[in-house]
C-alpha cells in the first residue's frame, strides 16, 4: 500500500480489501472509551510472537503467524472480547471465531471475508503504524560540569530550562494523572486550535501535530542557543526542522 502515513492521516476510511475498511476513532472517541482500552484493541493486532509463545516447540513451529495468533485469541475468552471490540471500532464490522478450524471470520455474509494470512499481516502493518506507544530514547545533549563559567551556567540553565518546557507539553506533569487531557491542552495553546477541531482528530493525527510543534521547538531552541553548543555536542543533536 503506497503513501500509508499520507492515507492514515487522512479523514477517509481506507481500503484494505474488498470487504474491509479501516475506520479510526476520533479523539471524542477515545475519551469516551478512555485512552488505555483504545491503546488494548489496537495492540491486540500486533503482540509480538514471542509473547504468545515464550518456548517455541516441534508443534508451534510448524505453525504461521496468524495460526499461533488465532490459537491464542481463541483460547483466551477476555482476548476474544478484545478482538471483537477492536473490529466493531477499526472495521465497524462483526467478527465471528471457529474454534474446531481456528479460523475468523470478519463481517457477516456476502459482505464479510475469512481472516487469512495475508488480510492478517496487512492488519497488523497498518495498527503498527498507528502505535505511538514505543519508548522513546531520552538523551539530553546539556550536560552541567564542574568547571562551568558563570556564563556557560547561564547559558545551561537557559536550555535545561527549554526542555522541560517542552517535555511538560508532550508529556505534562508525570506526578499528576490525565496526561492525554493535558496534551490536548497543550495542543489547543501551542498550535491555536480550538478544543473541537482537536477532539475531531484522529489518534495519529494528533500524536504527529503534537510531534511536530514540538520538532519544531526544539529546532528553534537549537538554533538560538547554537552559537554556545560545542562543535562535538552539536553532532550528536538530532533537530528536526517543521519541514524534515
Amino acid at each position: 500500500m503506497n503513501n500509508t502515513l499520507g492515507l492514515l492521516l487522512s479523514d477517509a476510511p481506507i481500503k484494505i480489501n474488498d470487504c474491509i475498511k479501516l475506520y479510526q476513532p476520533t479523539l471524542r472517541d477515545i475519551v469516551y472509551m478512555t485512552e488505555e482500552r483504545y491503546n488494548l484493541i489496537l495492540k491486540i493486532w500486533t503482540v509480538p510472537r514471542k509473547e504468545l509463545i515464550p518456548e517455541e516447540n516441534e508443534y508451534t513451529k510448524s505453525l504461521d503467524d496468524l495460526r499461533v495468533w488465532v490459537e491464542y485469541v481463541i483460547s483466551v475468552p477476555k482476548m476474544r472480547e478484545v478482538v471483537e471490540e477492536s473490529c466493531l471500532v477499526f472495521f465497524h464490522k462483526k467478527i465471528e471465531f471457529f474454534p474446531l478450524t481456528y479460523t475468523m471470520y470478519i463481517g457477516e455474509g456476502k459482505d464479510g471475508c475469512l481472516l487469512d494470512l495475508n488480510l492478517f499481516l496487512t492488519i497488523k502493518t497498518l495498527f503498527s503504524k498507528l502505535d505511538f506507544s514505543k519508548p522513546e530514547k531520552e538523551d539530553s545533549q546539556y550536560k552541567e560540569t564542574d568547571n562551568m563559567s558563570e556564563r556557560e551556567r547561564r547559558i545551561y540553565e537557559r536550555m535545561k530550562a527549554g526542555e522541560e518546557k517542552l517535555n511538560k507539553i508532550k508529556y505534562g506533569d508525570v506526578n499528576k494523572d490525565d496526561l492525554f487531557g493535558k496534551q490536548i491542552v497543550a495542543l489547543v495553546a501551542i498550535g491555536h486550535y480550538t478544543f473541537k477541531e482537536v477532539y475531531d482528530m484522529t489518534m495519529l493525527q494528533f500524536k504527529y501535530t503534537l510531534d511536530k510543534y514540538i520538532d519544531i521547538e526544539k529546532y528553534e531552541l537549537h538554533t538560538i542557543l547554537s552559537p554556545y553548543i560545542s562543535s562535538k555536542d552539536a553532532e550528536n543533536q538530532e533537530n528536526k526542522h517543521w519541514i524534515m
